[in-house]
């Protein structure tokens, strides 16, 4: 009693648009003690990660209590690559068991036996409800969840044949020998792969996150929470963490993560910058000396490897380079988008200098040869 659940997932019974009569298939979950047959079941939308550990927390709160196991079939939600020996759990899942209170335990590959009673409980229920709503339309989840509840009421209260006592009865004895439910709600995050930049950042979600210099080169795992964002080594060890960031294209920096000046300007990706940009000429050295002459020498380098890849991937001409490079110094603006762009204007039109038509606004009401937006036009009675 109390020592294992077995879940698993059945093709369910489809739903109804009002609307469009377009039919949408459901799933059912399925969750069952062993031992008292205590049975919980729900329909759902999908076998998704969160889906999948939105119903084990309610399947917990219906048990009131934790058993130490939960075998699970082979589904990419809990087990990320079956094995019959050393299958890995998939890692968001590894840490719901964790906060929970539960060993998971994958059946083996083709042996239904291994959860002989989560695939006796859904062959009922399938003969059972399943029958019994057949000529019954649904037109919501919630509706068709409704139904199920009262049928599983029923299910657990019926006397079983072989024991000549209910799954409740039995289950009011196994009920002392769960675990305590955990006190504070699981936080879903998602795992992912990153490699360590020599900027000594990485890239997650088109944002970038700063991590140790002595990490540069190296695959990290991370881990992704609703406010938080976690780095990892590949052994485990922790390594950074950073509030996520909203958006695209934002850094998140700590200066204590790049190694000092002098280390930092021997790199060889720092040599290696130096070097092309001397070859393409005096303007673009200029530019990346002034980039390179900061207390962290890596702090620009992605910018500063992004402005010489215009030459090297012959998007831009050498001169139209050395050009955007010279306004880049000139006006204060070492940034990679507007030398890209002075240099794209210089490879089209050189150094002649070109008129550009404003570009006008509908809530404008006084430019001219604008009908629509004229005083006349909004009822001002004046001449366009």
């Amino acid at each position: 009693p109390g020592e294992r659940t077995e879940i698993d997932y059945a093709d369910g019974i489809a739903i109804v648009d009002r609307t469009t009569g377009r039919h949408q298939k459901t799933q059912l979950f399925c969750g069952v003690l062993p031992f008292s047959s205590y049975t919980y079941g729900e329909f759902v939308l999908n076998q998704k990660v969160a889906s999948f550990i939105a119903s084990q927390e309610r399947m917990w709160s219906f048990f009131g209590g934790v058993t130490l196991y939960v075998v699970c079939d082979n589904l990419k939600s809990g087990v990320a690559m079956a094995h019959r020996y050393d299958p890995d759990i998939n890692p968001t899942y590894c840490d719901f068991a964790n906060h929970t209170g539960f060993a998971v335990l994958p059946a083996r590959p083709y042996k239904p036996r291994d959860k002989a009673s989560i695939e006796a409980t859904i062959g009922a229920i399938q003969r059972g409800f399943y029958q019994e709503v057949r000529e019954r339309i649904f037109y919501s989840l919630d509706e068709l969840n409704a139904v199920f509840r009262v049928y599983l009421e029923g299910l657990n209260l019926a006397p079983m044949k072989d024991y000549d006592v209910s799954r409740a009865t039995r289950f009011s004895n196994e009920r002392r020998c769960l675990k305590a439910l955990p006190r504070t709600p699981f936080e879903l995050c998602e795992w992912r792969q990153a490699k360590v930049h020599p900027d000594c950042h990485i890239q997650v979600l088109r944002n970038f996150y700063s991590v140790p210099y002595r990490s540069v080169g190296q695959s990290v795992r991370v881990r992704l929470g609703s406010n938080l964002m976690e780095v990892f080594a590949a052994d485990s060890e922790p390594l950074a963490v950073h509030p996520r960031l909203v958006g695209m294209g934002k850094f998140s920096t700590q200066e204590q993560h790049y190694p000092d000046k002098k280390l930092g300007i021997k790199r060889f990706e720092v040599k290696a910058a130096q070097e092309q940009a001397e070859r393409i000429g005096p303007e673009t050295r200029a530019l990346v000396e002034s980039l390179i002459s900061v207390d962290y020498p890596l702090l620009h380098l992605r910018r500063i490897q992004g402005i010489l890849r215009l030459a090297s991937s012959k998007q831009l001409s050498v001169e139209a380079l050395e050009y955007g490079s010279k306004q880049a110094m000139t006006f204060n603006k070492p940034r990679f988008h507007y030398v890209k762009s002075c240099a794209e204007y210089f490879q089209k039109n050189g150094t002649r200098l070109m008129l550009v038509k404003p570009k006008r606004q509908r809530e404008d009401v006084y430019l001219h040869g604008d009908e629509l937006s004229t005083p006349a036009a909004q009822g001002g009675g004046g001449q366009p």
